[in-house]
């Protein structure tokens, strides 16, 4: 086990928030909660799209029925936890699309906090640690999700938690009850995305390859086993239950689906396509689906992908690597519709002022840093892996958004470091 041992992180004092800390914190917060709520009553598109509206059903049909069917009568075609979050506020709310929204808005307002926590534990100084928050409160594309009917509001600070768990489980006291939530998150996660799934290998290593390397081996393979007992006790009733609906037990049966749509001898864009636009089209796939069931279906699409790769492995790779760019691609592409409108264009304008630089300073982040930080590899892994398992199946430019938080952290950390490097050089250069 000497192999995977990490050297200490570098001791930070993220335990301190100054009164000013707090204001300036809650000063933020307040901020992206006021300019989500000021989206969600100025659009009128919660239901905009087929994703959202089955988001919707799900929801509605859980909180009404106690049955969660999609707006195609799918037990399990999307993924399940956001429907599951959405529906005790169906309850309570009423089961209009218009509940999903102050959830929407109290997720985003926990995102900038979440936020301000990974930023601390590899930023000593909380003003650095400030500015990802603010970026986070202010960032147009967060603030324009806040209306829709999407995963991405829950996946978001669900993957924020799961990073500030990992930054912070090298000095946990109780790493073995540190593991057991960490299971129980990584499992919320994938219940929300199952694009998530890669996510797992950096859990896994962090848990195993600790600075606590004195221990026997025995006491890692209980803080493993801990970390499975949390995955179990967070995904255990699902499995039980597409177990007992579709025969197996999944946490979604598109998987195969989704394979398809991404590599199909149609497939040369990397971005989404429709089933219509596959080989199969949009009447074979529904009459595979009632031939087949939703899961049947599915794997068989995924079988069809997996020779197509196989059998085309140079073109398969090509796009893969095309798929990989476009994730990080500048948002410069036409939105939906006419994209006429001056307050489009003015929010695109704003997103691409935002984007770049971040990209950028996260991407110079990698060769600033000291890599053998433990920090670094969790920060920057839980970003290359999210990224990478895109290249396999399509790109749809609202799925980095999830990660963009942690990549604003990574640009900071850059900056800072620059910036503390200039200051020693400028102090010693005036000695």
């Amino acid at each position: 086990m000497r192999a995977m041992r990490w050297r200490r992180p570098p001791a930070v004092d993220v335990g301190s928030c100054s009164g000013y800390c707090r204001l300036a914190l809650l000063a933020v917060i307040a901020v992206g909660v006021a300019l989500r709520i000021g989206v969600t009553l100025t659009l009128d598109a919660v239901a905009d799209g087929p994703d959202a509206t089955s988001y919707l059903r799900m929801a509605e049909t859980l909180a009404t029925t106690g049955r969660m069917r999609d707006l195609f009568g799918n037990v399990a075609f999307y993924n399940a936890g956001y429907a599951l979050f959405l529906a005790p506020f169906f309850r309570l709310l009423g089961a209009v699309p218009e509940s999903a929204q102050l959830p929407s808005v109290l997720l985003g307002g926990l995102s900038i906090w979440l936020t301000f926590l990974c930023a601390r534990e590899v930023l000593s100084d909380w003003r650095w640690a400030l500015v990802p928050a603010l970026f986070w409160a202010t960032y147009p594309p967060a603030l324009m999700y806040t209306e829709y009917a999407s995963k991405e509001n829950l996946m978001i600070p669900l993957m924020l938690l799961g990073s500030w768990l990992l930054l912070r489980y090298p000095r946990a006291r109780r790493k073995g009850l540190a593991a057991l939530v960490l299971g129980v998150v990584l499992g919320a996660t994938l219940l929300t995305a199952a694009a998530t799934l890669p996510l797992g290998v950096l859990y896994l290593w962090v848990v195993l390859a600790n600075p606590d390397s004195d221990r026997p081996l025995r006491q890692r393979l209980l803080r493993i086993a801990a970390l499975g007992l949390g995955l179990a006790l967070s995904l255990g009733p699902w499995l039980l239950h597409t177990n007992h609906h579709l025969g197996s037990p999944v946490v979604t049966s598109s998987g195969g689906f989704n394979l398809y749509l991404g590599n199909n001898p149609n497939q040369g864009s990397g971005l989404f396509m429709s089933i219509s636009d596959t080989p199969i089209g949009s009447s074979g796939w529904n009459a595979l689906r009632d031939e087949l069931g939703e899961l049947g279906a599915s794997r068989r699409l995924g079988e069809e992908a997996v020779a197509h790769v196989l059998g085309h492995p140079l073109q398969a790779l090509a796009l893969g690597l095309k798929k990989l760019y476009l994730f990080w691609y500048p948002p410069v592409h036409a939105g939906q519709g006419s994209n006429t409108s001056g307050l489009e264009a003015a929010v695109r304008l704003a997103w691409l002022i935002y984007y770049v630089p971040a990209v950028l300073l996260a991407l110079a982040g990698m060769f600033v840093v000291d890599r053998s930080d433990p920090r670094a590899l969790t920060l920057y892994g839980a970003i290359c892996l999210y990224w990478a398992v895109h290249g396999i199946v399509y790109v749809i430019f609202r799925y980095r958004l999830p990660i963009m938080p942690l990549v604003v952290v990574a640009a900071t950390w850059c900056v800072a470091i620059l910036s503390a490097r200039v200051r020693s050089a400028t102090a010693r250069a005036t000695a």
